[in-house]
């Protein structure tokens, strides 16, 4: 008999409940429902993941990395170099990572909320997002025009999911260029 490497286990585990997020919502999952999915026990989950949050912050991880690492590009840029950086930046980030981010748009609210997630800074950097996408304007319009731009490419990415991956792109990059006048 082979042995799953701990790694293995942990990523078998963040795949499973990727998928129960997505299908179901974080919150309505349980680590129960996890474990029993993946075939494995809650003490083996818990072993690997001490809470459900936990279990979360793998499966947000990378995508917080990589976010951070297009805003951080984009301080170095004029606004406008800036704005058309994040929107292709974020584009990228949400289609290259489809499957993981559909759970995000109805959990991003409560995401920020967990307490085991804090220090990833998920709020400061949607306030970045929006920010460096609204042009640093305050009006109602520049800001709510980010904010639909965003939202809507989550959504889009998840309900539109019988478009290929470049196809997708164009349009959402055609969509940015209306919504943010880039």
């Amino acid at each position: 008999m082979v042995r799953a490497t701990a790694e293995q286990s942990r990523r078998e585990i963040v795949d499973v409940a990727t998928r129960m997020f997505a299908a179901r919502s974080y919150e309505a999952t349980s680590l129960s429902e996890i474990a029993a999915e993946w075939g494995g026990s809650k003490a083996t989950v818990l072993y690997h993941f001490h809470t459900k949050a936990a279990i979360l912050r793998d499966l947000v991880q990378p995508a917080v990395t990589e976010l951070r690492a297009v805003l951080d590009d984009a301080d170095a840029l004029p606004a406008a170099e800036a704005r058309r950086a994040v929107a292709h930046g974020f584009l990228t980030l949400v289609i290259n990572r489809r499957e993981a981010l559909a759970c995000y748009p109805a959990a991003l609210r409560h995401i920020v909320e967990i307490p085991e997630l804090e220090d990833l800074g998920i709020e400061e950097l949607g306030e970045r997002l929006v920010r460096i996408l609204s042009a640093g304007a305050d009006d109602p319009l520049s800001l709510v025009s980010a904010t639909v731009f965003l939202n809507g490419v989550l959504i889009a990415a998840q309900t539109h999911d019988d478009l290929a991956p470049d196809d997708l792109r164009d349009v959402l990059t055609a969509l940015a260029q209306r919504i943010l006048d880039l």
